[in-house]
């Protein structure tokens, strides 16, 4: 997928909730930006 396997989601103070992604997970090289933080901000309503 784009972002890899998605191994934690928490919800942040601000209400936003935070991923984080892992691509290699121990196998083939490290690349910059394989593992990432995302920030999903729901939509007010």
């Amino acid at each position: 997928g784009r972002y890899g396997r998605i191994r934690t989601v928490v919800e942040g103070p601000d209400g936003a909730l935070y991923a984080l992604t892992n691509n290699t997970d121990g196998r083939g090289s490290p690349k910059q930006g394989d593992d990432r933080v995302l920030r999903i901000v729901p939509p007010r309503g």
